[in-house]
């Protein structure tokens, strides 16, 4: 791969972002009787400072496409407001997967 990707898993700690750069966690989630399917991300800076975040109702479909909303979603905050060197992170191992597949 020409990207530098690590797949980790964390427990019950945060790591702030380099300097100057933001960190976006996300979660996505599944009703497993009704499908639905909701997302939300907090994003903050390297000094562990809110700087915004996001909660949404998706419509019906797989926990897969909640972490995916969750990403687009929260991308499309921190881009909005200026930051583009961003860390995302999901709890997602599913998720992880599926886009680090598309490289």
């Amino acid at each position: 791969m020409d990207k530098d990707l690590e797949l980790r898993t964390s427990l019950l700690s945060w790591k702030a972002p380099p300097h100057e750069w933001v960190k976006l966690n996300v979660d996505g989630s599944m009703h497993v009787g009704s499908r639905a399917i909701a997302a939300g991300g907090v994003i903050r800076d390297s000094q562990k400072n809110w700087l915004g975040g996001s909660a949404l109702n998706k419509g019906m479909g797989s926990v897969i496409e909640a972490g995916l909303w969750g990403i687009l979603e929260g991308l499309k905050i921190t881009w909005k407001v200026g930051y583009k060197q961003i860390v995302v992170e999901s709890g997602s191992f599913e998720v992880v997967s599926f886009l680090i597949s598309l490289l």
